[in-house]
């Protein structure tokens, strides 16, 4: 199967799965919500941002290592286990080590004991690196979708078994750990490994290097992406604060996260495999843009179009004030999904130091931003995203173009018509609600609004960006 077909088949696989999916657990989550309080949010959130930060640190980006090396030996793979071993048990007891000083800090004892349990998932990652890394190598993008999905379904029925129980924030912990567990016990069925860790440096230092850069990128990445205004939030406005706000942060990029993971596990190991073609990879990564554009902009300025509607029908006014953060945050998550593209390319491509340095752009601009931010609260925060995202993209989209054969204002170019036609759809929205809709139920306002979204969009789209239209349609054949 040539490299087009099997992008097409591992989005489609991909995509499936995540939709099938998503159906299932994201009805669950809502209701889940509404069983929830924003305090269960804000601490898990506060959790979260610790264990993924030190997940960086235990992953060492050597499963990436796997996938991008060209001539892979048994012993690489025994000794990256290996390592990975040595690393998630050190990085275990790191955590179990500092739960009781961050518990202190953000005045909240029950993060003690959460933190602690959710370690584990550090020793559970570290068991599926090597099988992760081999299906991705393998580019069996079915058998990691299906995965996926089932792994997804498992966790979700786990959540919510225990929020009936009153288990409160400890229903999203062993939730999260369940999704481990499910997914680890699934990729060693299908690509079993009889763990041998090899304890030994002799030829690990080119591994150590890329994989030391990925590293660090993917830890300033969630840093500026995730974690420093959801810490900057907790500590200056509270944790109910932080659970309004990270609900609002979910509901506007859990899409972007779903199509994204799936984008990078298909581009990165596609790229790999035709690094020394620059001209094809070019191509291929515009053509990328175009589609990823096409679907990105109407999705999720829709969203930010019916956001009120989107919070007051399926979680009630208690989470009445995520309302306007979900609207600011969806605007830029498009531009965020098209900056998220050249990691895996350049990953792929072998440049993990560019990539390194757009992240440390994107951390020096961002985190300063969210403190300034929250002088005037959640709207300020989520402002300090619309407003200074877009200089960081044009920063990164610069450096990337060194890199590649193609030139910035190609990927400019690329973007612009469903952004245009993508505004043009927001604005008809909501001068529709303000002029008609707005005496209507908000159910029926709801269903109102998205069709005539959809009916722009479409209609736009296919009369000034035709192009474009066909070659998404025909991203199915």
């Amino acid at each position: 199967m040539e490299l087009g077909q099997n992008i097409r088949s591992g989005m489609r696989w991909g995509l499936s799965m995540r939709f099938l999916g998503q159906l299932f657990t994201w009805s669950m989550t809502l209701y889940i919500m509404r069983i929830l309080s924003p305090d269960d949010y804000g601490l898990m959130a506060l959790a979260t941002v610790f264990m993924s930060i030190l997940s960086f640190i235990n992953d060492m980006g050597l499963g990436t290592a796997i996938v991008q090396k060209k001539d892979l030996k048994q012993e690489e793979i025994d000794t990256v286990f290996g390592f990975s071993l040595i690393i998630s048990l050190c990085i275990c007891g790191l955590q179990i080590g500092i739960a009781s000083f961050v518990a202190d800090y953000y005045d909240e004892p029950e993060l003690f004991l959460i933190l602690c349990v959710l370690s584990l998932i550090f020793l559970i990652s570290s068991l599926a690196v090597i099988p992760s890394s081999l299906l991705l190598r393998d580019l069996s993008y079915k058998k990691l979708a299906l995965t996926e999905f089932s792994a997804a379904i498992c966790g979700t029925i786990a959540t919510l078994i225990l929020a009936l129980q009153g288990m409160g924030v400890w229903a999203l912990v062993l939730g999260w750990i369940t999704i481990r567990v499910t997914d680890l016990i699934i990729k060693l069925y299908l690509r079993p490994y009889l763990f041998r860790p090899r304890f030994a440096f002799k030829g690990m230092v080119p591994i150590l290097t890329f994989s030391g850069m990925v590293t660090i990128s993917r830890m300033l990445w969630y840093f500026y992406a995730s974690a420093a205004a959801s810490l900057v939030v907790g500590k200056v406005m509270g944790t109910e604060m932080l659970g309004y706000y990270n609900v609002a942060l979910m509901l506007a990029c859990l899409p972007m996260e779903k199509v994204s993971g799936i984008i990078n596990q298909v581009v990165f190991p596609a790229v790999s495999s035709i690094q020394e073609k620059m001209d094809l990879v070019g191509r291929h990564y515009l053509k990328a843009v175009r589609m990823l554009s096409f679907i990105a902009f109407p999705v999720f300025w829709g969203i930010a179009s019916v956001g009120p509607e989107i919070v007051g029908v399926f979680l009630g006014q208690k989470w009445a004030l995520a309302e306007v953060p979900l609207v600011i945050l969806a605007l830029v998550v498009p531009l965020r999904m098209v900056n998220n593209l050249m990691s895996p390319v350049l990953l792929g491509l072998g440049r993990a130091d560019v990539n390194l340095r757009n992240n440390l752009i994107a951390v020096a601009l961002l985190p300063a931003s969210f403190l300034v931010g929250t002088n005037w609260g959640l709207l300020g925060v989520s402002l300090a995203w619309l407003l200074v995202f877009p200089v960081v993209i044009i920063l990164h989209i610069l450096n990337f173009t060194k890199v590649i054969q193609i030139r910035a204002r190609d990927i400019f170019k690329a973007i612009s018509l469903p952004l245009i036609i993508g505004l043009i759809m927001f604005l008809a929205v909501n001068g529709m609600e303000v002029l008609i809709l707005d005496r209507l139920n908000m159910h029926l306002r709801l269903l109102l609004q998205v069709a005539i979204g959809a009916a722009v969009y479409t209609s736009l789209s296919y009369a000034f960006n035709r192009d474009n239209f066909i070659e998404v349609y025909r991203m199915k054949n």
